[in-house]
This record gives structure tokens, C-alpha cells and sequence, in this order.
């Protein structure tokens, strides 16, 4: 299968405007084979030698599907992997919102020996202890999930990401600093929340976790507005095994 992209608007010949330095390609599931149709051999020339950016961010408006065949995932970052080791010139990735781990990430990473810049905010799984070691040696600039602050532009899913995250990370100020003003005047200040997830309370099975995923989410009306509500189930698997459901109640 393959994936065709197309690259800003139509170019006269091997002429390539400055702006066609990013490459945006929607999250897909079926990237067996990753590809840009060129106009001619000049084109793909000039294609490599001017592309610095390439976003590969999930599609906001679709749920990441953490328990996808892992053989799917694998071709999908195989092929991106191909890509970038033809591209060389990339200097900055994005992977918001994707599904991977921090083994696919590095590999991903080694074939390309120009980036300065990864962008894995809201990514998933990444689990924390491969991946702050993956974050202590890496030699470029790194945005992740514990950088990330609230902003409208966020959907419901990112948010429940963020918190959930945070706490497999030990990183209760990251839950913290998602909730909402209400839940913040109910709970805060943060040396008050971090209470709740002492033991032997329940919620003390979300921190430092081994794993998470989500199961469910529903939202009730659009997320842009005002009165929206969201409403997530969570499965939180301690470092022993055992598993904590819990449900996530999201509004504005």
C-alpha cells in the first residue's frame, strides 16, 4: 500500500518555494510504504536536499489505538524509518500523539543524523524508565508530556495523557497542573493533592505505575465549548501486576 503525499501547492518544473521545507503527513494506518510523489527526478532532488521538518502527528479527531497489532506499528515506523534515512536533511520531527515506544523511537532517530529538534508530547507509551534515560542522553532539543502546559487548542484526550502520564512518571505536579480551576480549589494547593496518592489510598496505584492505557472515552458535546463533558476509562497496572480501573471526568 501506498501512502501518498502531497507537498504544498503545484510547483513549476524542479522549482521549489522556500516554504515547502515541512512535510505534514495525517496520522495513517496504512503507511506500509511511505512515499512523496515527485514531478520529475530534478524535484526529488530538490525535495531532499530542502526538507527540514517532518510532522507525523496522530489525527486529533482519532483515538490512538494503543492495542494495535504490534506487526501494524512496526511496518509503519519501518517505512518512516526508510524515509528518513533517504532524507537526510531533516532536522526537526514531530510525533504528537503517537503511538510508540522508546525503543522505535531511537531507532527512528538513527536514521536521522541532522535532527535537532523531536517533538513526542502526548505520545504514548514511552514508558518512563527507558525513557529518562532515552532523555538524558539525547543531544537535541526534546519536547515531551511533562514540558506540556494546558492551552485550548488541547482535546480531552491529551489532557487525561498529561495526568495519567504524569503519575506514571512520579510527576504529580503534571496532574496537577492539568486539572481544572474548580478541581484545583477543591484539592490544591499541590502539597494537598500529593496527599492522595499516598498510600494506602487507591489512587496510590496511578504513581510510578508500570504501565496505563486507556479503554474508553466519550464526550459529550464538542470540546470547544464551554459547558463539554468527557468521561474516560483508564486501566493503571502496578510494578506487581495487578490492575486498577479508575474512570476520568473531564469539563471546562
Amino acid at each position: 500500500v501506498a501512502c501518498w503525499c502531497a507537498i504544498g501547492r503545484a510547483c513549476k518544473e524542479s522549482v521549489m518555494e522556500e516554504e515547502h521545507r515541512l512535510l505534514f503527513i495525517p496520522f495513517c494506518n496504512q503507511s506500509e510504504q511511505l512515499r512523496v510523489r515527485a514531478t520529475s527526478r530534478a524535484f526529488t532532488t530538490t525535495l531532499q536536499s530542502l526538507l527540514e521538518t517532518l510532522l507525523l502527528d496522530a489525527a486529533p479527531d482519532r483515538p490512538l489505538r494503543l492495542r494495535c497489532a504490534a506487526a501494524e506499528a512496526g511496518q509503519r515506523w519501518k517505512a518512516v524509518r526508510s524515509f528518513l534515512s533517504y532524507h537526510t536533511k531533516i532536522r526537526r520531527i514531530s510525533l504528537r500523539g503517537a503511538k510508540l515506544s522508546v525503543d522505535e523511537l531511537s531507532d527512528l532517530l538513527a536514521a536521522a543524523p541532522s535532527i535537532v529538534e523531536v517533538d513526542v508530547t502526548f505520545a504514548l507509551p514511552l514508558a518512563w524508565r527507558e525513557f529518562s534515560e532515552f532523555r538524558n542522553r539525547c543531544a537535541f532539543r526534546l519536547y515531551d508530556t511533562l514540558e506540556a502546559k494546558p492551552e485550548a487548542r488541547h482535546t480531552p484526550r491529551d489532557v487525561v495523557v498529561a495526568q495519567a502520564y504524569g503519575l506514571h512518571c512520579h510527576r504529580v505536579d503534571v496532574c496537577f497542573r492539568f486539572a481544572s480551576p474548580a478541581n484545583k480549589a477543591r484539592t490544591g494547593p499541590l502539597e494537598r493533592f500529593v496527599q492522595f496518592f499516598e498510600s494506602p489510598s487507591r489512587f496510590s496505584s496511578m504513581l510510578g505505575c508500570k504501565s496505563f492505557h486507556i479503554d474508553s472515552e466519550q464526550l459529550h458535546g464538542r470540546y470547544d465549548l464551554q459547558r463539554a463533558r468527557a468521561t474516560f476509562q483508564l486501566t493503571f497496572v502496578t510494578k506487581e501486576g495487578q490492575e486498577f480501573f479508575f474512570a476520568w471526568e473531564l469539563s471546562r
